[in-house]
């Protein structure tokens, strides 16, 4: 099972020989029968992350798969919370950590000249070898954690398409021609499941707004015209990792902030005089306490704009927080009078529908996988129901 799933994708090659290595290939002339385009054939990307010896400038160097998915042991292991979720101590981790920086000191010595066919598979064995190194440092209930994990990122990544990853066919038993069938479900299909999900988000953030106070209502449909009603309930109840609960309230150092955009101020009707004081009053915002910055709005604007503003603030931190976050803990909970104790409870049954809200997408996805894949065992649909029943798995990657 090791070897099976072992194809690797990128390496992470520390900086110190990346300006080198890259300006010999563009600058340098290739040896004979190695042209520059062959060597750039690893499609050398440079980007900012972290790598395993620590955060530094890091270069991927493209190998082999027919998606070019980063999902080696060392890339995954640097998305956040992996190494938690798998199960990886620190320990192990510095252990992982050192064959790996040993395995990228002897492949950058490869790296500093142009690459030649020789080098490239010495590279590749490299590589190989130490993904089995890496392997042998976990246990099999860390691998198949791992594996999961893989399998998920994947399909959101993917979408259907992963399905015709070679190690996924093989995980799953299917052939080349099922795989291919998965990746070309058709649109109407999708289209169906994407309503399907519309409909349940919507009939959610609707249980959540009966929860609230029919008087708090009434005010949260005065502040919100018919488009932003609409994309209130259209919105994710939450969004991942994103939370205004147990922060400092700085509802009115945003709205101040979304005066710089032209098209806001444009709307809002601003006069010279109150263009400057907003201005000024944005650019002391980050050391002014919250309730100052609305004093000071509620004396320049006119309560028109600040209507407009309100609003604008609202449906912004619905879209980046999720809808509960925003009426829990947004500008709006002010608005309509949300005590503390009433935004808690409707937080905490918000929680609720959202959890409920999952397990029906996941069932729609479900009925969905079942119906588009008929031609499948059924063993074969519970494996792609297990790796793409809780992703997002109809996006594409572009």
């Amino acid at each position: 099972m090791k070897v099976i799933i072992r194809s690797a994708i990128f390496i992470l090659i520390g900086i110190f020989t990346t300006s080198f290595s890259v300006a010999a290939a563009q600058n340098s002339t290739a040896p004979i029968g190695e042209s520059v385009e062959q060597h750039n054939d690893f499609t050398i990307q440079t980007n900012i992350g972290l790598g395993l010896n620590g955060i530094h400038k890091s270069t991927h160097y493209k190998l082999i798969d027919e998606l070019g998915l980063e999902f080696d042991i060392g890339s995954l292991l640097l998305k956040p919370g992996m190494t938690k979720r798998v199960g990886i101590d620190e320990e192990q981790y510095r252990r992982m950590r050192n064959a790996a920086l040993d395995a990228e000191e002897e492949m950058n010595k490869i790296f500093v000249n142009v690459v030649t066919e020789e080098g490239r598979q010495k590279i590749e064995s490299m590589f190989i070898s130490l993904q089995d190194d890496l392997y042998e440092m976990m246990d099999e209930e860390q691998i198949e954690k791992l594996h999961t994990a893989r399998n998920e990122i994947g399909v959101e990544e993917y979408g259907l398409e992963y399905f015709a990853s070679s190690q996924v066919r093989d995980q799953t038993g299917l052939s080349e021609e099922q795989a291919k069938s998965i990746a070309k479900v058709s649109e109407d299909s999708k289209a169906r499941l994407i309503e399907s999900i519309k409909d349940l988000t919507k009939q959610a953030n609707e249980a959540v707004l009966e929860q609230v106070d029919s008087t708090q209502l009434r005010r949260l449909e005065q502040i919100l015209d018919s488009d932003s009603r609409t994309k209130l309930t259209s919105s994710d109840l939450f969004k991942p990792k994103k939370t205004l609960k147990d922060k400092a309230s700085r509802n009115y150092a945003t709205l101040v902030g979304l005066t710089r955009i032209a098209s806001v101020r444009k709307q809002l009707k601003m006069d010279d005089s109150q263009t400057e004081t907003i201005k000024l009053l944005k650019r002391h915002a980050r050391k002014t306490d919250d309730t100052e910055i609305k004093t000071s709005v509620e004396e320049t604007l006119k309560p028109d704009q600040i209507q407009i503003l309100v609003e604008l603030t609202f449906e912004n931190q619905f879209e980046e927080f999720g809808t509960i976050n925003a009426i829990c803990f947004g500008i709006v909970a002010e608005q309509i009078g949300l005590s503390k104790e009433q935004a808690n409870r409707l937080f905490e049954i918000g929680t609720e529908i959202n959890e409920e809200l999952a397990d029906d997408i996941h069932q729609a996805k479900v009925d969905f996988l079942k119906d588009a894949f008929g031609s499948l065992d059924d063993e074969q649909v519970q494996q792609v129901i297990r790796i793409a029943g809780r992703s997002d798995f109809l996006k594409t990657k572009e």
